[in-house]
């Protein structure tokens, strides 16, 4: 963000404007909240929690979530070509904990932590 003093009027009239935008966005999402805490509407015996909520979200233009943390075993086949010389000390847990790579392709998933429990191997 720049320095007010070095804006030209142009650029500090569209942040006014842009600043007026959010504001009146802002008091038009509170309005709404307001006009649905009322007994007809939110505290009616008609609506539950989860539909309270869901409009709540709708009104302020989020997507509740909530974290969930999952466990998944995970098989993997793979070959790997393993010089003669070094066949006798080839370790296949080494090569996989050291080389295999975890990812998830989303934005709202990540790989927090990731092991190797065992490898076996077996000449083809």
């Amino acid at each position: 963000m720049s320095d007010l003093s070095t804006l030209s009027c142009t650029e500090l009239q569209a942040r006014i404007e842009s600043l007026e935008h959010a504001l009146s966005n802002y008091s038009s999402q509170l309005t709404s909240i307001q006009g649905n805490m009322s007994t007809a509407d939110w505290y009616g015996d008609h609506y539950g929690k989860g539909e309270v909520l869901k409009e709540l979200a709708e009104i302020l233009g989020i997507t509740p979530t909530q974290t969930i943390s999952i466990t998944a075993q995970i098989t993997v086949s793979l070959t790997h070509e393993v010089p003669l010389e070094d066949i006798d000390s080839f370790d296949a847990d080494q090569l996989v904990s050291d080389w295999l790579s975890v990812d998830i392709n989303s934005g709202d998933t990540s790989v927090d932590d990731w092991s190797v429990d065992s490898a076996d191997w077996e000449e083809q």
